[in-house]
């Protein structure tokens, strides 16, 4: 159980390995054959829903299956099983991608409606991921979404996979490299989610995005000089990436600025304002 006063906590962990978890007990659950082990949601306090199949991998129809069913179909797993039980409080997951990925001039925010789905995979999974969450409906008294940017971690993740080719001189930006990069330090994100576990924020749904908003060229140029590297090598052109990724390839070739600061103004808080300090913060360590 959860107290907000000590905050003392029995953490529980779905798992479809049940692999031991430091600090947790690990319950088995199986999305695909609609199992979910006893005992794992009695008298729960906080539902936090994380789970999600990497969209960094490339998009076979099996792929796309899988990160659609790991975020939406976990939910109604959840809330089939719980039947007429009531939890307190459900902290969701999503993405900025609900906005459309595409590259333009607007700011979003959390009032701006996604458009173009039919076009769009990841903004239609982060909707219908958004949509599942609210299907909880009277079996949660409070509902929080987060909608969250690329996270930059010290290990794995978008920052190591844009890190690496600058270690070894031949990192260059992306295709027109004018994309838009939100982005969130990890322990920024912890905080939050911190913040709607214990009900120190309004319910709502948020973007959880730093301040500093660079498009992918000077995203590439800060992890430069940061790690003291020069930048020689030029773009790498968008059809490329396209041949090498697919479809997958409008995650990094496209990106919009998103505005956080409704986070802030309901009690939030950045540590990691710009760029450069939180790469310097993960990546000098």
């Amino acid at each position: 159980m959860l107290q907000q006063d000590k905050r003392e906590t029995e953490i529980r962990v779905l798992s479809r390995s049940k692999n031991p978890v430091k600090n947790a007990t690990v319950f088995s659950w199986s999305i695909e054959d609609d199992f979910l082990e006893e005992g794992a949601l009695t008298d729960l306090d906080v539902l936090v829903h994380l789970s999600g199949f990497p969209v960094s991998e490339k998009w076979t129809q099996r792929n796309k299956k899988l990160i659609r069913t790991s975020r939406i179909d976990a939910l109604d797993l959840i809330q089939k099983k719980l039947g007429e039980q009531k939890i307190p409080n459900l902290v969701s997951a999503s993405g900025v991608s609900i906005y459309g990925t595409k590259t333009s001039d607007h700011i979003f925010t959390e009032n701006d409606k996604p458009n173009n789905l039919d076009q769009d995979f990841l903004a239609q999974v982060s909707l219908d991921w958004e949509a599942a969450a609210h299907r909880f409906g009277e079996l949660t008294e409070q509902t929080y979404i987060l909608r969250t940017p690329v996270v930059l971690s010290e290990s794995g993740g978008a920052l190591e996979k844009m890190t690496k080719p600058v270690k070894y001189g031949i990192g260059s930006p992306l295709g027109t490299g004018k994309q838009w990069m939100p982005w969130v330090h990890i322990d920024d994100l912890c905080r939050a989610y911190i913040n709607c576990i214990f009900n120190e924020i309004p319910a709502g749904t948020y973007n959880i995005c730093a301040p500093d908003m660079p498009n992918n060229t000077e995203f590439t140029q800060k992890i430069a000089k940061v790690l003291d590297k020069s930048l020689w090598a030029p773009k790498v052109p968008a059809f490329a990436l396209k041949l090498l990724f697919g479809e997958m390839a409008q995650i990094v070739l496209e990106g919009s600025r998103v505005d956080g600061t409704k986070f802030i103004e309901n009690g939030g808080k950045y540590e990691f304002n710009d760029l450069e300090s939180a790469l310097q913060s993960l990546l000098k360590n």
